[in-house]
């Protein structure tokens, strides 16, 4: 199994990257350069598969959202100067068994996430793009 990461660090604003450490899900990072704080909107944050922008995702941590995909959930705020990771997981890649949730594997080729901050007011969207890999 490969991937290739999506790594940027020439936004004057941002360092972005995405991988995948299990092959289930994406990990994020977001490097905030600037002077102010800097918010993930999850809420407009889209897993994008082979075929276009499709649903959110599950996140894991102190944010757990299984119920209700439909409630709105709160931004990550991302502190000037500061960085913060999340490993995320689409939901359109997850299913319910035995009392809690379960995922199949990211497929192969082209997918990532459709990213959206927000920097003093004004949105920012981000296409990031990892290729997975699962030949020998």
């Amino acid at each position: 199994m490969k991937v290739d990461p999506f790594i940027s660090n020439s936004d004057p604003l941002f360092d972005l990257k995405l991988t995948t450490t299990d092959f289930l899900g994406y990990e994020l990072t977001v490097t905030n350069k600037t002077k102010s704080d800097v918010e993930i909107l999850w809420n407009k944050t889209q897993y994008i598969d082979e075929s276009g922008t499709t649903n959110g995702f599950f996140m894991f941590g102190n944010e757990v959202w299984y119920e209700d995909q439909a409630k709105p959930k709160p931004a990550s705020i991302i502190f000037a100067n500061d960085r913060a990771t999340k490993s995320i997981y689409p939901s359109s890649r997850a299913y319910w068994s035995n009392r809690s949730w379960r995922y199949n594997y990211l497929p192969a080729g082209k997918t990532g996430v459709y990213l959206t901050l927000r920097s003093n007011g004004e949105e920012i969207k981000h296409r990031l793009y990892v290729n997975i890999s699962y030949s020998k």
